[in-house]
Order: structure tokens, then sequence, then C-alpha cells
């Protein structure tokens, strides 16, 4: 009698091997189809994350444009009142040498003849009489 079991205790062996296989595919392929799933809606709100922080980049990229844009124009704008500036300030150094190189009266004292120069400057610079 135990001969006849050997092949048949095969056989039972051999369909619970394949029923167990089967098993355990069909319960890694529920499984793994969860996940598949779980990840492509992951994977959805991180595109939908990436296309708004591209926006938001984009964004950000044309803010910086404007200000770098704006900063130039600021530096042209302080140039050319730097220039004006100087330009302005060689007039009024001939103006001050001019009146320096002239010698007050004798007899005047130099301090006011100087206070007079200059007040006299003041006047013709500002037109008030």
């Amino acid at each position: 009698m135990i001969g006849f079991l050997t092949p048949y205790m095969a056989a039972i062996k051999s369909v619970l091997m394949v029923l167990i296989f089967v098993a355990g595919f069909a319960l890694s392929s529920h499984l793994s189809g969860k996940k598949i799933g779980v990840l492509n809606e992951e994977l959805g709100g991180y595109k939908e994350t990436i296309s708004s922080m591209s926006a938001l980049i984009t964004q950000q990229n044309d803010g910086i444009s404007s200000l770098r844009r704006l900063a130039a124009e600021r530096d042209l704008r302080t140039q050319q009142a730097i220039e004006e500036a100087r330009r302005l300030q060689s007039g009024a150094e001939e103006t001050a040498r001019a009146i320096l190189a002239k010698r007050p009266p004798s007899g005047v004292d130099g301090c006011t003849a100087a206070s007079n120069e200059f007040d006299a400057e003041l006047r013709q610079e500002r037109r008030v009489k």
C-alpha cells in the first residue's frame, strides 16, 4: 500500500505547490496593483506640484529680470546725476577761484571783503537783488 501512496503523494504535493504558487502570484499581483495605483496617484500629485512650482519659478525669474532692468536704469540715472553734479561743481570751483583771486581794496578787512564778494555771488546765482 505504501507503494500506491507515493505516486499519489507526489501528485498531491505538486498540486499543492502549484496552488501555493498561484495564490502567491495572485496576492502579489493584487498588492502590487494597489501599490501601483497609489504610486500613480502620488505621481499625479507630484506632476501638479511641479507645474505650480514651474509657474512660480517663471514668475520669480520675470520679477528678477524686472528688478535687474530697474537697477540698470537707476544706475544710469545715478551716473547722469553724478556727471551733472561734477559739471556744476567745476563751475562753482571756477567761480570760487575767481572770487578768491580778487584782491580787496587797501584798507578793507580781507574777511569782510570776501564775505561781501560771496554774498554778491549768491545774490547773482539766486537772482536776488
